[in-house]
């Protein structure tokens, strides 16, 4: 046997001893793994518990991941604390305890986090570990110091509020009430006045004070009433004063808002240095015959944090009586020439001014406004038409609307519809009869008084 023939012989051997050691190897390391598996620290499945520390375990796949998980379980533990110790306040001071809890919680935790104090770390194959915890004590002592110098800043804007009364007065109450808001978990007693010996709950005090400062301003309209035609800008001018209700001293700078649903008129004013404003009222377009203009102080324009707290309102509302406008309608309408004494077209003006303004027709010496008409009707040609055999006789019509100011005489609008066409077989008379209705139908459907346009 060649040397060639030995090792063809040999290596098919030695290459079958080698993949069954290799097998048996990975099969071996499968068997260890799957009946070893990786051991983890206590901690991770046992986090400690001490009256003194809030602990937070995090496990996520980076490490990042797993040191914000710890922290929100720390958050979760001070949140429990927060919301136990508010649900005692909630009904005295009716606000959302979960949201404000959401907002401090936040916030108190954001400021302790160079408090939190990392435990113990472990890194397996697929996760992080993290034990994290925080101080109960270095929490408390880092809201007490906290609390305190809000409680400060919340003294110094109340003296200045309580100073002289002013729009700032509400700016200060304001600024206060902000500074305490993080701490309503907190019952705030303080000395007040400085060196008085007398101590105030001074979240209830803030708020009493909210309460009578929004009395003490007292807005009031110049007049009780007004009477306001309704549709054509007709404007109407009267005042709100502001006065202080305790000393009397008339209140400048306060910024007032008003409603009148689906008017136009002034919407912000702010009074001037003797305590008042103009105010005007330039259009009605709602139809309530009495209706009523309100006003408050608006607090939002001036506020920053809780303008919600305050309400000044305008007592006595101005009462707004709604009136139509007197309108005397004249006019001529001639039909090919011819005069006709029964119009068709006024009666359809009449119709269209009182569904848009609420209008009473009336005597010339009675109007507010003069409505001038002028219709009439031509015809196309001087003979009839032959079309495909038939002759057709047609016309058109139009009509010209001037509206005058009876106390001015100056024309306030004016309005044009022209080549309104008629047709008939049988004369031009007729024809014109039928582009009188259609222009009657054309009125019906189209806005011939435009109010935006009125000139005044």
């Amino acid at each position: 046997m060649t040397t060639y023939q030995k090792q063809k012989n040999y290596y098919p051997c030695t290459y079958h001893r080698y993949g069954v050691v290799l097998l048996l190897l990975v099969l071996t390391i499968f068997w260890s793994c799957a009946n070893h598996p990786e051991s983890l620290p206590e901690w991770s499945n046992h986090p400690p518990s001490d009256p003194d520390y809030w602990y937070g375990l995090g496990i996520g796949k980076t490490r990042d991941d797993a040191r914000q998980r710890a922290i929100h379980e720390i958050s979760s533990q001070i949140s429990v604390t927060i919301s136990s110790t508010l649900s005692a306040i909630k009904t005295e001071y009716n606000f959302n305890v979960n949201e404000f809890t959401r907002q401090v919680l936040e916030t108190r935790v954001n400021s302790s986090l160079n408090n939190i104090e990392l435990v113990n770390s472990h890194q397996s194959e697929r996760s992080f570990y993290l034990l994290a915890r925080l101080s109960k004590q270095k929490y408390y002592d880092e809201i007490d110091q906290k609390k305190n110098n809000a409680i400060q800043q919340a003294v110094k804007y109340l003296e200045r509020a309580e100073g002289e009364f002013t729009i700032q007065s509400f700016r200060y109450l304001d600024n206060a009430l902000n500074e305490i808001e993080p701490f309503q978990d907190y019952p705030l007693m303080v000395e007040y006045p400085e060196k008085s010996g007398s101590v105030i709950m001074l979240r209830s005090y803030l708020f009493e004070m909210v309460i009578n400062f929004s009395e003490r301003l007292v807005c009031t309209f110049s007049k009780p009433e007004i009477t306001i035609h309704y549709g054509i800008p007709d404007p109407q001018k009267f005042f709100v004063d502001c006065v202080d209700k305790v000393t009397g001293a008339t209140m400048e700078g306060i910024p007032l808002v008003f409603s009148s649903p689906e008017n136009e008129f002034t919407e912000k004013v702010l009074t001037n240095p003797q305590g008042f404003s103009e105010v005007i009222i330039n259009q009605i377009l709602n139809k309530e015959t009495n209706q009523y203009f309100r006003g408050e102080v608006n607090f939002k324009e001036n506020l920053t944090y809780f303008p919600h707290r305050f309400n000044s309102i305008i007592s006595t509302p101005l009462r707004v009586n709604v009136i139509g406008t007197k309108v005397y309608f004249t006019g001529s309408e001639y039909n090919v020439g011819i005069w006709r004494e029964n119009s068709i077209i006024e009666s359809v003006l009449k119709e269209i001014f009182y569904q848009e303004l609420m209008v009473q027709a009336t005597y010339e010496s009675d109007s507010d406004i003069i409505a001038q008409y002028s219709v009439e009707t031509k015809q196309r040609s001087s003979q009839p038409e032959s079309i495909s055999g038939q002759l057709i006789y047609q016309a058109y019509a139009e009509m010209t609307l001037t509206l005058t100011d009876m106390e001015t005489g100056d024309e306030i609008f004016q309005n044009t519809i022209n080549n309104v066409k008629g047709i008939s077989f049988t004369a031009f008379e007729d024809a014109g009869m039928d582009a009188l209705k259609n222009l009657k139908k054309k009125m019906s459907n189209e806005e011939i008084i435009d109010v935006s346009r009125f000139s005044y």
